[in-house]
């Protein structure tokens, strides 16, 4: 393992080759290769740092480690729920299962995180081309026309001074020093800060996004499917549910992985699911009544997963209708932003040509 070290420390692994990855082992399994030799197999995978990893465990597998604490040292290729889940398989005797579901999580965490990209490319590209023309024209254009207009001894309106003056203090050196400054203090304080009190800042951050008008309930909901598909998968490959604590990594939002891990120590404390999930505030009201009623029925498990669908959907209609607002804003903005570039670029001649 020590010759392995350097792999810790190597980028993380993208959620896409982890999918295929642990897709191709389930099926090796599935078909009755041994896991060593699945491994051995899996060790020519395209991702170098993956390859390097399964090598890495093969080796250690053969001096008598188990997968799961094998995969233990190497965190920044495999995620603390995937070892969970490889832990689970392994106990309950069914690998196989348990690494094609987790396969089928990580394909579905993929899908969800492009489509919350997909809502805002449009938009973020028209304003990123709105932006760069923009610059263009008031860091080339515009100087070279006030200099000749000064030239020739025209006045400025006062719209083309302010824009002009704008740019001259957004674009001085000083102005890009400050905010260099700024930035490198910013960083520097917040790496100066104790791990808690930077979790609580991020906490407090991940809170008002969920509490935003528009975004927070669809970032909500978003979360809230991420949890239940892992919750879900966690209970089909033989997890209890107090044990799935480790569900709560699946989302990045701090503040719902807080509610849940609070939602379980209640449950453990005695109280009953619905209760506890109402009372910290992890899921929307739809997955509420689905718990009170999968309760009631004993199908725990059918009905979450029933929500979390329900939940993608909601998210997906959501992010179609988000996008469709967004595009007019986006254009609205661009047009805006190049009509006051204009104005103030033209209103000089204008101002020449009446004083003539």
């Amino acid at each position: 393992m020590g010759s392995n070290v350097f792999l810790r420390w190597r980028p993380r692994v993208s959620v896409y080759a982890l999918s295929v990855y642990f897709r191709g082992l389930a099926t090796l399994i599935m078909s009755g290769v041994p896991v060593h030799r699945a491994l051995d197999f899996m060790g020519e995978a395209t991702d170098r740092e993956l390859a390097a990893a399964t090598r890495a465990l093969v080796t250690e597998i053969e001096r008598g480690e188990s997968l799961d604490i094998a995969m233990l040292h190497y965190p920044r290729v495999f995620p603390p729920l995937a070892v969970h889940l490889v832990s689970v398989g392994l106990r309950s005797g069914r690998l196989d299962l348990a690494l094609d579901r987790l396969s089928k999580l990580l394909e579905y965490q993929l899908r969800l995180g492009q489509k919350l990209v997909a809502v805002l490319v449009y938009p973020l590209t028209l304003l990123v081309v709105t932006l760069v023309i923009s610059l263009l024209i008031v860091t080339v254009v515009f100087p070279a026309e006030m200099a000749a207009y000064t030239d020739l001894g025209t006045d400025f309106p006062w719209f083309s001074k302010l824009m002009l003056q704008s740019v001259s203090v957004l674009f001085n050196p000083y102005t890009a020093f400050l905010a260099m400054l700024l930035v490198g203090g910013t960083i520097v304080s917040w790496n100066l800060y104790a791990p808690e009190a930077r979790e609580r800042i991020s906490c407090r951050l991940h809170s008002w996004l969920l509490d935003l008008p528009v975004l927070g309930p669809i970032l909500h909901k978003a979360e809230t499917a991420r949890v239940l598909f892992t919750v879900v998968t966690l209970l089909e490959a033989g997890a209890t549910f107090t044990s799935t604590r480790i569900a709560s990594t699946a989302t990045g939002n701090l503040e719902m992985r807080r509610r849940f891990e609070k939602f379980l120590e209640g449950v453990q404390g005695g109280l009953k699911v619905p209760e506890a999930l109402e009372l910290y505030r992890v899921f929307p009201a739809i997955a509420l009544q689905m718990v009170h009623v999968a309760e009631a029925q004993g199908n725990l498990t059918y009905l979450l997963k029933k929500a979390a669908i329900l939940y993608e959907d909601e998210v997906e209609h959501s992010l179609v209708t988000l996008s469709q607002l967004l595009e007019p804003v986006a254009i609205g903005i661009m047009g805006v932003t190049i009509l006051c570039v204009v104005v103030a670029t033209s209103l000089p001649m204008l101002h020449m040509v009446q004083s003539l």
